[in-house]
């Protein structure tokens, strides 16, 4: 511990022995003068610095007050505690009041040494206190100094600098300090940029404003700092490009609270740019195209910058070589001085006849044309040659060079050929004579307009007014008539043909598209049959809930009239009309491939063999019916009810097309389809497949209605003669069997379609022989849990299952019906659900329902559905299902089979 300086003003030298004592006593470390005049106390204070005052009240030459008065009038902060034997508390207050620090009596002295303590640390506190505001005036007025210096700098850059703070949460950031150079650079006063938060957003070029919000909020939050470019709307409507610099301010954690930058313009700048980039874009073009061995070097350091291809065939380095080159490498040692001399004495360019060396070390004559270039910032000169030395060589070459590209031309698959301005052509290859069939001669003596098909005529001539108005992409499509008059659509791409600089004519390339549009054609046609295919199964599952209702009310009504009763007759046409619609929408069926086929495996050859002997009685005497069935022909997995109907339907429709009569020709064979048919047809898949094809020699089809052949609602027969759903029908079964079909007719010619199926190796099975059908309605006491979502149908079914006695729980969807099964006490002898229900389908409610009731058997119900599982694993296999309409005695009968078929299972 240091000591403590002490200056005791007391006028006894016993007392101050007494002071000295007491707080040597206590562990003070003492340094103490005795002082007891003004005078001495001055000359005290002057000499050294004390840690504090010890001062007697009264004194005969001095007193406390007058210390006080002395010790305020020098100036210092020194603690000043007063020790009195006699002082009383009025004058001791007088004294605090004055500026003593505390005041003790001389019989008490035990509060001197946490006195002095407590003083001298408070004096200290005091002194740092002072040191410190004293600090941070000078800091302050230092700081002052700063702005004021950074407030000149600031106005002295020529750009916007600005400042934000904040928290970039509330985006776009608004800004605190903008210098005011932005009312010179943009027209904006400070006073706008500040009033309005996101001003500097707001006026940002509508095509940069996202992409810069974008950076501004990513690097704010990842705190880098960073630069970026984009433009300003001044506020006279001017684009002013900027080069924004930006630095993330950061508290103590690193996090940002903060941007900083300035923005400088750059639209000049920019604008050079855009002109060098062009000039640039033109000297690389203009450096790749020409023909001769051109190289740019370095004025200062002579090294190769640029080199173009030519260069490189020519002398054998690499572009890699010849850029690690000067040109002195390139000449031999004994020229180099010469060069130097030379390059010294050119300001501009020069000509010349010099020796270079190649990379074989063979020397070569070259003619050497130089210019002075700025490259890239640099003093350069760009240097063409032509090698004058080999000169009978480079012809050879050219010659070969000439030849590899007629081999080319004439190799070539595409149409490559040539026409003067006029459309006269003035060359053409192989391949053009092949796909057109005019001869090189023919073409020779023919124009443009003479081959493109008419309606394409003013597609080519626009093309190639494009093409001389320099633009680069001018690929189009037309049509070219052959010689033989068939129709060729092609893409063609043109170049321009130049002669010393002028367009004399147009070179082109043109590639046969014809088998990319068919196949484009016959893809559009698929989805368009499909998607016409999607709306005819919606129309007609929705005609099945329906007209599941009108025949099962018809069926019922009919069964509670008596014979003779009068309106007996129109319930019956009612029924009548209802089965006909029935028939109606099982094809709107077929053809959306949403009917329920019963696939089996059969031969192909057999169902013809059945099916025929009743073709000869519908085709009538007048058309020769001939087979040509193959032996041993495969077999497919197919309806056999359905795979008649389609030869029946091919059939009349050959027997309609030959009205004098004719031949119907039906063939089979097997076929095998390899991976480039496939592409050139979609949807086919590659395998092995049997062939069914139907043929006539009637009136044909012409082209027009060729593209809707397959069309429901489509006919040409005469109105009545047709409902233009047969082929539609014939078109959707084939496509769900896993099938294909195509049809090739002309008018007049006859028609033949053709009938692809996969091959399947499975035995075929034995026809199975149709169950009569049983009239009466079959009854039962069990208990049925009817789950329909369509309230007719449900309506019918229920009256209908109660009238066979029978004990019905209805609900309205899976969910109620769940509920029921998961409420009731009493078993469920049989589960009728429709298939697609909402809320809870009837397969899900099957499979939750068999666990609490796993011999519950379940007949599923629908118009159609496209849930696959119950496709597979119920509708395929034709396992407890029925299809709507169906009849009173159907769903009886059905019902009956189950419910008795769990019995004999349980017993």
């Amino acid at each position: 511990m240091k000591p403590v300086r002490a200056l005791h003003i007391e006028d006894s030298e016993r007392d101050h022995a007494l002071f000295r004592r007491h707080l040597i006593a206590n562990g003070i470390d003492l340094v103490a003068e005795r002082v007891d005049t003004v005078t001495a106390m001055e000359h005290a204070l002057g000499l050294s610095e004390w840690d504090v005052i010890i001062c007697d009240y009264s004194m005969p030459q001095f007193s406390a007050p007058e210390a006080l008065e002395t010790l305020r009038r020098i100036g210092l902060d020194i603690p000043f505690i007063i020790i009195s034997g006699t002082v009383g508390e009025e004058e001791a207050v007088h004294a605090l009041k004055a500026g003593a620090s505390d005041y003790l009596m001389k019989n008490n002295l035990a509060r001197l040494v946490p006195a002095i303590t407590r003083e001298m640390q408070d004096a200290e506190n005091r002194r740092a206190r002072r040191l410190a505001e004293e600090e941070q005036k000078r800091l302050d007025l230092e700081l002052n100094r700063e702005r004021e210096r950074l407030r000149n700098i600031v106005g002295t850059v020529p750009g916007v600098v600005w400042e934000v703070w904040g928290d970039n949460s509330s985006s776009p950031l608004a800004i605190d300090f903008v210098s005011d150079y932005v009312e010179a650079m943009l027209g904006y006063t400070v006073q706008e940029w500040l009033a309005k938060p996101g001003f500097w957003l707001s006026i940002i070029h509508d095509e940069d404003r996202d992409r810069i919000k974008q950076i501004v909020d990513r690097n704010y939050q990842s705190g880098d700092d960073w630069r970026m470019e984009f433009r300003w709307i001044a506020k006279d409507g001017r684009i002013v490009w900027v080069e924004s610099q930006i630095v993330v301010l950061k508290d103590r954690e690193g996090q940002p609270v903060g941007l900083r930058g300035v923005n400088l313009d750059i639209t000049e700048r920019k604008h050079a740019e855009i002109t060098i980039s062009e000039s640039e874009a033109r000297f690389r073009s203009l450096f790749s195209a020409i023909p001769q061995s051109i190289w740019v070097y370095d004025l200062e350091t002579l090294r190769i910058l640029r080199v173009n291809d030519e260069a490189i065939d020519q002398y054998g380095y690499t572009r890699d070589e010849f850029l690690s080159m000067t040109i002195k490498d390139i000449r031999p040692a004994d020229q180099v001085p010469a060069l130097l001399e030379r390059i010294k004495n050119e300001t501009t360019g020069g000509q010349g006849v010099w020796q270079h060396r190649k990379k074989d070390g063979k020397l070569i004559d070259v003619e050497v044309i130089s210019h002075a270039l700025q490259y890239e910032g640099r003093a350069c000169k760009i240097v063409s040659m032509n090698d004058v030395t080999e000169r009978k060589l480079a012809e050879q070459q050219l010659i070969k060079s000439e030849e590899r590209y007629r081999d080319l031309v004439e190799n070539a698959h595409d149409i490559i050929y040539s026409h003067d301005l006029q459309g006269n052509y003035t060359s053409i290859n192989e391949a053009g004579e092949r796909i057109t069939g005019y001869s090189r001669q023919e073409t020779l003596r023919m124009n443009v307009s003479d081959t493109v098909a008419p309606e394409f005529m003013d597609l080519a001539r626009a093309m190639i007014t494009a093409k001389l108005r320099g633009e680069e992409s001018t690929a189009y499509d037309i049509e070219l008539i052959a010689k033989d008059g068939s129709r060729i659509c092609l893409e063609v791409n043109t170049k321009l043909i130049l002669h010393d600089g002028e367009p004399v004519g147009i070179q082109g390339i043109a590639r046969d598209v014809s088998s990319r549009k068919h196949l484009e054609e016959q893809l559009m046609q698929a989805q368009k049959l499909e998607s016409v295919g999607r709306l005819a199964g919606g129309i007609a599952h929705d005609f099945n809930n329906m007209l599941t209702a009108i025949n099962g009310y018809s069926d019922l009504t009919l069964r509670q009239l008596p014979e003779k009763h009068k309106v007996r007759h129109n319930i019956e046409e009612i029924r009548k009309a209802g089965e006909r619609s029935a028939q109606l929408t099982n094809q709107l069926l077929a053809f959306s491939r949403r009917q329920l086929l019963q696939a089996e495996v059969v031969v192909l050859n057999e169902v013809l063999a059945d099916t025929t002997q009743i073709l000869r009685r519908v085709i009538g005497e007048d058309v020769q019916l001939v087979t040509n069935l193959t032996e041993g022909v495969g077999s497919v997995k197919v309806d056999r009810g359905q795979l008649s109907q389609i030869i029946m339907n091919l059939s009349v429709n050959a027997r309609d097309a030959m009205p004098d009569g004719g031949v119907l020709s039906i063939g089979t064979e097997n076929t095998f389809f390899d991976s480039e048919y496939a592409k050139a047809h979609p949807g086919v898949i590659p395998g092995e497949y049997v062939k069914l094809s139907v043929s006539d020699n009637g009136t044909g089809i012409d082209d027009a209605d060729l593209k809707h052949i397959f069309e429901p609602f489509f006919t040409t027969k005469k109105v009545g003669k047709g409902t233009g759903l047969g082929l539609a029908t014939v078109y959707g079964i084939v496509k769900q069997s896993g099938g294909h079909i195509s049809v090739a007719s002309e008018g007049g010619s006859g028609t033949t379609f053709e009938i692809v199926l996969p091959r399947v190796i499975e035995s075929a099975g034995v026809e199975s022989i149709p169950r009569k059908e049983v009239v009466p309605l079959a009854v039962g006491p069990e208990t049925i849990l009817l789950v329909e979502d369509e309230e007719m149908v449900r309506a019918l079914l229920k009256e209908t299952l109660e009238a066979c006695r029978y004990k019905v729980i209805e609900a309205s969807d899976g969910v109620a019906a769940l509920a029921i099964g998961e409420s009731l006490s009493e078993p469920i002898h049989l589960l009728i659900t429709d298939v697609v229900m909402p809320h809870m389908g009837g397969r899900e409610l099957a499979e939750r329902l068999g666990k609490l009731m796993p011999d519950m058997p379940v007949l599923f119900v629908s118009g159609y559905t496209d849930d696959t599982y119950v496709r597979e694993s119920v509708l395929d296999a034709c396992v407890n299902f029925i299809q709507k309409p169906f009849t009173l005695e159907s769903i009886s009968i059905r019902v009956r089979e189950l419910l008795d078929a769990q019995a004999r299972k349980n017993s």
